[in-house]
């Protein structure tokens, strides 16, 4: 473009999982703030409310095929996700439907399932 541009007052902002994989140099010049992820009651309520009726009717299951207690969740939040996100949460429950959705399909009697 051969046009000058004055990033003297300009504030770049990036985000990261790891500090790892940044180079020293670059991180050397980075003012680092450190924000903490979801708490677990605060994971158990975004599954609650949005997580799993979401793979609920991607899987194609109803309520009534299903259900996710709480002490079930705790156990998906603290055993199989460790991120402070909920993206590997949502991944867990998507399996856990797929794998009832798979029997639910392979029934000899459904409508004792």
């Amino acid at each position: 473009m051969g046009t000058p541009f004055d990033l003297s007052k300009i504030m770049f902002i990036a985000t990261a999982n790891s500090l790892d994989t940044i180079h020293p140099a670059l991180l050397d010049r980075m003012d680092i703030i450190d924000i903490h992820g979801y708490s677990t009651d605060e994971k158990l309520q975004i599954a609650r409310k949005y997580l799993i009726p979401r793979q609920i009717k991607e899987c194609g299951l109803t309520d009534k095929l299903i259900e996710f207690p709480d002490t079930e969740i705790k156990t998906l939040i603290s055993s199989y996700t460790m991120e402070s996100g909920v993206r590997n949460l949502e991944r867990a429950i998507g399996s856990v439907c797929r794998v009832v959705a798979y029997q639910f399909a392979v029934s000899k009697e459904p409508e004792n399932f």
